[in-house]
């Protein structure tokens, strides 16, 4: 009976060990379905992934030294929509306390680090927008329409450059030397013609925005007509 008993208590034993040691299994990541979502048309209240965010963390977080695949301080990659969801603590429930959101909107730590310029409060709104509405990977082709009767510098043109240009060309080291916000150097990177064959990807010229789709049509011609109706500064 009591070789019974103590055959009984080793059983039970290994099972509690089995047991414990199954609960302790890592949890598989969750799958994330990275299918783009195309739409024909761009809406002017939605943010869309493809156009919208992944051109400024492109340019302003994947980048080396910073989160990349080489380098991925702590652990954060932010080149792809893969990447960002699955590192950068999206949370659409709460979309304000993501934390990639929390980083570029003045967490302890500066994100972007400097010499880099922080996101313009644009840039902040736009990522803000873009988890709220449920963080998709989302993409759209064109505009409905392109006004383009009623071009001002501060209103139509600036707003491009701060999605595209600044976070790679303003602030106290930008890249190339080339400070886009100065508009003395912005004259003469127009005068050159430089301006134009980049954003229109000519031959000849380095494509940009670096590292993300081109400009919208509707964007490259807004740019095209303030340069054409002598860059005034309204």
């Amino acid at each position: 009976m009591r070789e019974l008993t103590t055959r009984m208590g080793g059983f039970l034993f290994l099972a509690l060990i089995f047991a414990v040691f199954s609960g302790c299994k890592n949890e598989p990541d969750p799958i994330i379905d990275d299918t783009i979502i195309i739409s024909d048309v761009c809406y002017e209240d939605t943010v869309y992934f493809q156009n919208d965010i992944l051109p400024m963390l492109s340019s302003t977080c994947g980048t080396a030294g910073c989160h990349n695949i080489g380098t991925a301080k702590k652990g954060v990659v932010l080149i792809d929509y893969l990447s960002v969801m699955r590192t950068g603590g999206i949370n659409t429930g709460n979309p304000a306390s993501s934390d990639i959101y929390e980083a570029v909107n003045g967490s302890d730590e500066r994100m972007p680090p400097s010499p880099k310029p922080q996101w313009t409060n644009l840039q902040k709104n736009l990522l803000l927008t873009w988890i709220s509405q449920g963080a998709k990977n989302n993409k759209c082709l064109n505009l409905p329409y392109c006004d383009t009767t009623n071009i001002t510098y501060t209103g139509s043109v600036v707003p491009i450059f701060e999605k595209y240009c600044y976070p790679c060309h303003s602030g106290p080291n930008p890249s190339y030397y080339l400070d886009l916000s100065n508009f003395a150097q912005l004259s003469a990177f127009i005068e050159n013609g430089v301006l134009v064959g980049a954003i229109n990807r000519e031959p000849g010229n380095y494509p940009m925005p670096k590292g993300s789709d081109p400009l919208t049509r509707c964007e490259i011609r807004t740019i095209e007509i303030w340069i054409e109706n002598g860059t005034p500064t309204n």
